[in-house]
């Protein structure tokens, strides 16, 4: 099913934002930082549990297929077969994820067939908006 060098599957970075984000004159907004961890790959919609979920929790959840590595700049890549799946950013021992689908579920990123699709998972908790 996760293939390493997919040509079809999911592409992205695991970046960290933080300090003044504010759109002011004159003012320098820090750049997104890369981050290395475990990125969790789950099948199909996942209920909010807000943005953060225990990886106790997470790791008995029947839709948990696996998780990769990002790499020093943040980025990794995942082949899967088509269909709907919900990522998140692994950090010490919660998954993140801020990108919500409404009230009740997370956002999901879909694979197509023969394509890769981008997605990037955004920590923003340390950002001042």
């Amino acid at each position: 099913m996760l293939q390493l060098n997919p040509a079809q599957g999911v592409e992205g970075k695991v970046l960290r934002l933080h300090g003044n984000q504010m759109p002011l004159t004159g003012t320098i907004k820090p750049e997104p930082e890369p981050v290395a961890t475990a990125v969790w790959i789950f099948s199909g919609q996942i209920q909010n549990q807000g943005t953060h979920w225990p990886i106790s929790q997470a790791c008995q959840h029947p839709q948990w297929l696996a998780y990769i590595l990002s790499n020093a700049d943040g980025s990794f890549l995942i082949g899967l077969p088509s269909g709907e799946y919900t990522l998140f950013a692994q950090y010490d021992s919660n998954l993140y994820l801020n990108a919500f689908a409404g009230p009740r579920s997370y956002q999901t990123v879909r694979v197509s067939e023969g394509h890769l699709t981008k997605f990037d998972l955004l920590n923003t908790e340390q950002a001042i908006f």
